[in-house]
């Protein structure tokens, strides 16, 4: 009988000066039961200049170093994808989401997380 181990990682594409989810990669390969988490939000210089420059974000919002607009959570992901080595991504979580700018955050309902059915507007308290 042969013994089946299952894990977990969790990385981020900001980790080890944007190295980390490239170097997990082969371990990764090698290992594809590993359960893999990894995050959009935060991101390095070297990263908002690759959004820039395939038109996911502004230089304004690139200098801030966070976003959670929905063109650059897309473009994030899969460039996690090509990262990591993966078809599709076990778990992704939005980091500090709190920081994110109103304007370009998911809009979404306080109580279901589900997107506001008022297409582009942010969800606002008491509105």
């Amino acid at each position: 009988m042969t013994e089946r181990i299952v894990g977990s990682a969790d990385t981020a594409p900001n980790y080890a000066a944007s190295q980390a989810q490239t170097l997990l990669a082969p371990a990764l390969a090698a290992h594809p039961a590993l359960r893999i988490a990894t995050k959009a939000g935060y991101f390095t210089a070297v990263t908002g200049a690759d959004a820039v420059n395939d038109g996911v974000l502004t230089e304004d919002l690139a200098r801030v170093g966070h976003s959670l607009a929905p063109d650059y959570v897309r473009w994030q992901m899969g460039r996690n994808r090509e990262q990591l080595g993966r078809e599709r991504l076990d778990l992704v979580l939005l980091h500090n989401p709190e920081r994110a700018h109103p304007a370009t955050a998911w809009p979404c309902t306080a109580r279901s997380g589900r997107r506001s059915p008022s297409s582009r507007k942010p969800w606002q308290p008491g509105a």
